[in-house]
């Protein structure tokens, strides 16, 4: 198992987003001005871990993403055609960890809505693992592996 955290979740929806538009510049923060249009803006608003029975525990990690069309209307057929297609693209992602090994992960709700002359779309990935004491040469470190639900 490789441990998945929400920033390899927001690495894996950037390249993602990359392979489909790799002429659109990808923000990994949200901004509020000088950015360069049409863009993408990709952030984990958060990431929530819930114990389940020592030592496992569940994670919930909410991915935005924002769609700036170049003419800042929103309601143009270019933007809201976008905002489906980033609902199928973003329904399963691939991590990749240092290893070079791939992890598929599935997307486990979404929503898409109109926000402030961007497409927004909100995309949930949950994940399962357990914490267990890594067999090293150091005091007593906990670490995490994580499986993904699919």
């Amino acid at each position: 198992m490789i441990p998945v955290t929400g920033t390899q979740i927001t690495s894996a929806v950037c390249r993602a987003l990359h392979e489909r538009y790799p002429q659109t510049p990808i923000y990994r923060e949200p901004i509020d001005q000088e950015f360069e249009e049409p863009c993408f803006v990709v952030w984990c608003s958060s990431t929530e871990t819930n114990p389940v029975i020592w030592p496992k525990f569940k994670e919930t990690h909410h991915i935005e993403v924002r769609y700036y069309p170049p003419e800042r209307n929103s309601q143009n057929g270019e933007g809201l055609n976008i905002g489906a297609e980033l609902v199928e693209i973003l329904a399963k992602i691939v991590i990749q960890d240092p290893e070079s090994q791939s992890l598929p992960i599935f997307a486990t709700d979404y929503s898409r809505r109109i926000v402030d002359d961007s497409v927004a779309v909100s995309i949930t990935y949950k994940t399962e693992g357990f914490f267990y004491e890594a067999r090293q040469e150091s005091m007593g470190d906990i670490t995490a592996s994580i499986n993904t639900k699919e």
